[in-house]
């Protein structure tokens, strides 16, 4: 910077907390058909960015809600997309409830996703983390 160099590192992780229960354990989060157990050391699955963003979204609308989402960004129109006090966008399915919620990323590239479980095995927390954490690891997307 200015002609200095330093060394410098900016790690997050964004955490969507599901349950209040206490996390028991983590698990790396696993496309379906996919089998952790047959990963090779250095691997992991996680998901492919090419915006910096990323989202939390409930399946049960989650193509209406990013048509709608998509639509808000091309065409200009935001009357969908309500941004919250705390920097994240939202979109909510006015019938169900539904939401699609919207974070930004460190960059492109490739995040992983933990799922907590509590010790009777239900999902407590959802966390998107910074892939760089985790070093020389090779991303695999499905």
């Amino acid at each position: 910077m200015f002609g200095d160099r330093f060394t410098a590192r900016d790690t997050f992780a964004v955490r969507l907390l599901v349950s209040e229960k206490p996390t028991a354990r983590w698990m790396m989060a696993v496309p379906p058909g996919e089998d952790v157990r047959l990963l090779r050391d250095g691997q992991y699955f996680g998901f492919g960015v090419d915006s910096a963003t990323g989202c939390f979204v409930d399946s049960t609308a989650r193509t209406e809600l990013g048509c709608r989402y998509m639509r808000a960004l091309t065409s200009g129109g935001d009357e969908d997309v309500h941004d919250t006090e705390d920097g994240y966008s939202k979109v909510t399915h006015d019938a169900t409830g539904a939401e699609l919620v919207t974070f930004m990323l460190g960059g492109d590239g490739v995040y992983l996703v933990w799922v907590g479980r509590d010790d009777t095995g239900e999902v407590t927390a959802v966390v998107v983390a910074d892939s760089f954490e985790v070093g020389y690891l090779e991303p695999l997307t499905p």
